[in-house]
């Protein structure tokens, strides 16, 4: 399966085993996507949030 890339158009490749919050990345322009959700033949991506450290805080 293949899903396409919202920031560039590049195709990310997308395993058959995917769970719904894997992170998978473009190959193109890098950028990562979680799987949002997935339905029978359907791939909903959006963009992952970067973790931030908290330094302790």
């Amino acid at each position: 399966m293949e899903a396409e890339c919202e920031m560039c158009g590049g195709n990310i490749a997308v395993p058959e085993d995917v769970i719904q919050g894997e992170i998978l990345a473009c190959p193109d322009c890098g950028l990562d996507f979680e799987i949002q959700s997935l339905t029978s033949g359907h791939i909903s991506l959006r963009p992952a949030e970067a973790i931030k450290e908290d330094w302790g805080e």
